[in-house]
């Protein structure tokens, strides 16, 4: 890439100069905060994942973890594609573009001032799920979510391009994008429609089947081989509800004696009087739900996380695929990545309403949706399921077919799409818009503060003739309202 020059906020330029070359496509700095180990949290596989599909488009890119890093646990990799931990930051200062995700830019505030173009990736509304953490301490509960609000900011004032995983989640981040002046005259007159400036691309799953191989849900003992196995393929969060979920199983149970429940991704509550691992009080109430109804034969916690590359065995071993979730604001704007891997193995759901992605599912025919807290209705689709092969064959065909809107050489197609120019935001090419967004105005600046910075922002524009004119205008309008 071509004509890089330093962002007009930090040099006081009038413009960034938009040449590209070409034939040189841009490289590109993937960053996140997550490890990048053998065991991925949903935002490092998303991450791992972006870099891959931007490596297999020919750019050069760096894959960045600011926690810990190791590029052998990770698979096959393009050749162009380089992955490292915190201690190396000259990927980032080097990068035409630069891909964020969560606190990066706290952590890496160097990246602000930079030149480089940045595309924030806001497919995880983090500070709604900020709502449930901190359990009964007000103070740091408070203090999550206005940390979530103040990060989120700094990345919708410095970044050049976004992402989001749903429309749903669009007109909410446009919300955010509006409040933080983002919906200026600049961006609007380069695209009114603004799709060139916040893209829809989803978390997507793998363009290779999942690969069969040994199971360790089997190797649970208390697991036979021929028990049919309903799975809970993620952690156990505050803000879902897999409490449901058990009480539905000891409906099950009844009629399928040897069901078993695997809940994946957290460890049983009981193991923190021997010095295991703290759990969440979701996870603390869902062994509780387990006890108080004696189903430790049927219900099962795998607390360690399922290698990246064992995580296709799991789904293929199970029956059915289960989420359950309360309907509130984080519910209304997530987008469920877990059901995701149901698709991916052809799995069958059975899930709670609210979600966006759970209802393109149940129209699909690869789910099938209760309401939330209903664990009778839960139980009567998982029996379903369970006693119904042909039932269970045709939900999981329909998960096959929608599996295939959602491919990460589909999803991230948007992003491809930008990066073939990557030019900056047209408002942050500006200076004087540049300028206010990235230091706005206390909304205490009145008076003389006021006018002062509406004539800088005059003679940015048109120079001393256009101040005057101004405040001749303004002057003629308060006399005539007199």
């Amino acid at each position: 890439m071509r004509g890089r020059t330093h962002p007009p906020w930090a040099t006081g330029r009038a413009d960034y100069d938009r040449e590209v070359n070409v034939a040189s496509p841009p490289t590109v700095a993937v960053l996140t905060a997550e490890p990048l180990t053998d065991r991925l949290a949903g935002p490092a596989i998303r991450a791992r994942a972006i870099a891959t599909e931007v490596a297999r488009a020919g750019h050069r890119v760096s894959l960045l973890s600011t926690s810990a890093a190791d590029g052998s646990a990770l698979g096959e990799l393009p050749d162009n594609l380089t992955v490292a931990g915190p201690e190396t930051a000259a990927g980032l200062t080097s990068a035409d573009v630069v891909i964020v995700q969560g606190r990066v830019l706290l952590e890496r505030p160097e990246l602000a001032t930079s030149d480089a173009r940045i595309v924030v990736d806001l497919y995880d509304p983090f500070h709604l799920e900020a709502l449930f953490r901190g359990a009964d301490d007000p103070l740091r509960r408070v203090d999550l979510v206005e940390g979530a609000r103040g990060t989120l900011t700094g990345q919708l004032r410095r970044g050049d391009h976004f992402l989001c995983a749903s429309e749903r989640q669009r007109d909410f981040w446009l919300g955010w994008l509006a409040a933080a002046g983002r919906l200026n005259p600049s961006t609007h007159a380069a695209d009114p429609t603004y799709r060139s400036f916040i893209s829809v691309a989803p978390f997507g799953i793998d363009d290779e089947p999942p690969a069969e191989g040994p199971s360790p849900l089997r190797a649970i003992d208390g697991i036979d081989a021929d028990d049919p196995i309903v799975v809970w393929a993620g952690g156990l969060h505050e803000w879902l509800d897999p409490v449901t979920v058990v009480r539905a199983v000891a409906r099950v149970a009844r009629s399928v004696p040897n069901v078993r429940l695997v809940l994946l991704g957290s460890h049983n509550p009981a193991t923190i009087a021997d010095g295991g691992p703290s759990v969440s009080e979701t996870a603390t109430a869902a062994a509780a739900a387990v006890t108080e109804l004696e189903l430790d034969e049927h219900v099962f916690f795998h607390g360690d996380w399922v290698p990246f590359a064992e995580r296709g065995a799991v789904l293929l071993d199970a029956a059915v695929g289960v989420l359950a979730q309360e309907r509130h604001i984080e519910t209304q704007f997530s987008f469920r990545t877990r059901l995701l891997d149901h698709l991916w193995a052809g799995l069958p759901t059975v899930s709670t309403h609210g979600d966006g992605l759970g209802s393109r599912l149940q129209a699909r025919g690869a789910a099938s949706l209760v309401e939330p807290g209903d664990d009778e209705a839960m139980a009567a689709e998982i029996v379903d399921l369970l006693t119904s092969d042909d039932r269970r064959a045709t939900m999981a065909a329909a998960a096959r077919a929608a599996a295939d809107n959602y491919r990460w050489s589909h999803t991230l197609a948007p992003l491809l799409a930008y990066l073939a120019e990557a030019p900056p935001a047209a408002d942050l090419a500006n200076a004087t818009q540049a300028r206010l967004i990235m230091n706005p105005p206390s909304p205490a600046a009145t008076g003389a503060a006021h006018y002062l910075d509406r004539a800088r922002r005059q003679l940015d524009a048109g120079g001393p003739g256009e101040v005057l004119r101004r405040s001749t205008d303004a002057a003629r309008r308060r006399l005539g309202r007199g």
